[in-house]
């Protein structure tokens, strides 16, 4: 219509307007040119298609970033508890008591 319309005003030799702009045809942006491009990877595995296919390069790299997970886990697990038990003994040693009760000073 807008293109009609410019047409119109130069025939009739009226001061063209807001038609002459040039109108961007979505079709000829390439913006939505990625569309359909099927599964890609990324960086994490599809837990879904893990499921689906347990025998997929999605459940491999899933089995791998759960064993990696499992051993980051331990490894938190056994610096907390050694740093509660330091931290526990510390305390004992700093405020403890001595044999007869009393306070340990220096």
């Amino acid at each position: 219509m807008a293109n009609d319309l410019k047409i119109r005003k130069e025939a009739l030799n009226i001061k063209p307007g807001i038609e002459s702009d040039v109108v961007i045809d979505k079709s000829e942006t390439g913006l939505y040119d990625d569309m359909e491009t099927g599964i890609t990877s990324g960086v994490y595995a599809s837990i879904a298609r893990a499921i689906q296919d347990p025998i997929s390069e999605d459940a491999k790299r899933w089995n791998l970033q759960k064993s990696e997970s499992l051993g980051d886990l331990e490894t938190g697990t056994i610096t907390a508890g050694s740093g509660t038990v330091g931290g526990a003994f510390g305390n004992i040693m700093i405020n403890g008591k001595n044999a007869k009760g009393d306070t340990v000073q220096e």
